[in-house]
């Protein structure tokens, strides 16, 4: 992403002028790179730099600049194309080969950073009888026609993709930097799949670390492996995911009081029978063509949106999900730590 700023005119800057913001200063946490243009001569030097960081990148316009014309002769920008993914080192792959084929319970949790690798995660999944769990990012190009998947984890998650992650063996993570520690089980091998080697480790302890692309990564890996002797695991996360799913849609009735599924009476009950949020994400899914693009603001709009409007065909999902849900974790965080039952967490993840 390419951001183009306003700025005050280039004399005024570092005056206090009406409106003037240091924009550099602004964006420097949000962006992999900032600038200033201060004359015209810096094009197209400074756009190829910004482009080059593969990444959201901001240029600031001061008022005086943007209305210069380009010196005569100005070239065209070039762009260098991004480095290709390469494949993790044999080494890594023998290693992560031997602890899928000697692992009896395997989850695989998909970040975005696998959203170019769909066919080789599900040709994994089916492989190794794995459940997947999805990162809310991961939901655009992984969620639709995928048997495997059984939703999110985390506070917008559920307790079958807790659980796919709590009773398995090997945890399998594949481009995802998915931040919340505290959702993350305990004693299990962990394999983490990722292009960028600062994520590996960043989130939980790793014990065989991939660096590479998530397609070419897979696509290495799989000849490796043998088919998963048993479904088991699969198919108790399908089943109690199916039937979480099915509570859910029952929520979206008006009518409907929650405490006819057992649970606790909340803020799920509905009085004044009020249009719920959940007949709101129904609806949504269908009325909107399979080409629509969401957003969503943080909070539980996103909730609605992650737990039951799913991604079919060209849809896509944008949104702040590095920063939203933020607060709503740490607000939560004390009753989530160090919970490790199904019980408690099936009550957190409602």
């Amino acid at each position: 992403m390419l951001a183009i700023c306003g700025q005050v005119p280039t004399e005024e800057i570092g005056t206090s002028f009406f409106q003037e913001v240091d924009n550099d200063a602004l964006f420097s946490d949000v962006a992999v790179f900032t600038a200033t243009v201060t004359s015209a001569n810096q094009m197209p030097q400074l756009l190829e730099a910004a482009v080059a960081h593969q990444g959201v990148a901001v240029l600031n316009l001061p008022g005086d600049i943007s209305g210069l014309k380009l010196p005569h002769g100005t070239r065209t920008p070039r762009f260098a194309p991004p480095p290709l993914p390469s494949s993790p080192a044999a080494d890594s792959l023998d290693g992560a080969a031997a602890a899928l084929r000697d692992a009896e319970k395997v989850t695989l949790l998909v970040g975005r950073g696998a959203r170019e690798a769909r066919e080789e995660v599900l040709a994994l999944a089916e492989k190794l009888a794995a459940p997947t769990v999805l990162t809310l990012k991961a939901k655009e190009g992984l969620e639709h026609e995928n048997p495997y998947e059984v939703g999110q984890s985390g506070l917008i998650g559920n307790p079958a993709a807790v659980g796919a992650m709590d009773e398995c063996d090997v945890l399998f993570m594949i481009g995802t930097d998915f931040p919340y520690r505290e959702w993350y089980p305990e004693g299990k091998k962990v394999i983490q799949l990722d292009t960028r080697t600062q994520h590996i480790v960043r989130r939980t302890p790793v014990d065989i670390a991939l660096v590479g692309g998530a397609r070419e990564g897979l696509r290495a890996l799989l000849p490796m492996l043998e088919p998963a002797s048993g479904r088991e695991h699969l198919e108790k996360a399908q089943s109690k995911y199916a039937e979480w799913m099915d509570d859910q849609r029952k929520l979206a009735d008006p009518s409907f009081d929650e405490s006819l599924l057992g649970k606790v009476r909340s803020l799920g009950d509905n009085p004044e029978e009020k249009v719920r949020p959940e007949a709101v994400a129904l609806a949504l899914d269908e009325v909107c063509p399979t080409n629509t693009i969401f957003t969503s603001d943080t909070g539980m709009s996103t909730v609605w949106l992650s737990r039951l409007l799913p991604m079919r065909g060209e849809r896509r999902l944008i949104g702040s999900y590095n920063p939203g849900l933020d607060g709503e974790r740490h607000a939560d965080g004390a009753r989530r730590a160090g919970a490790r039952s199904s019980s408690p967490r099936r009550r957190t993840v409602r």
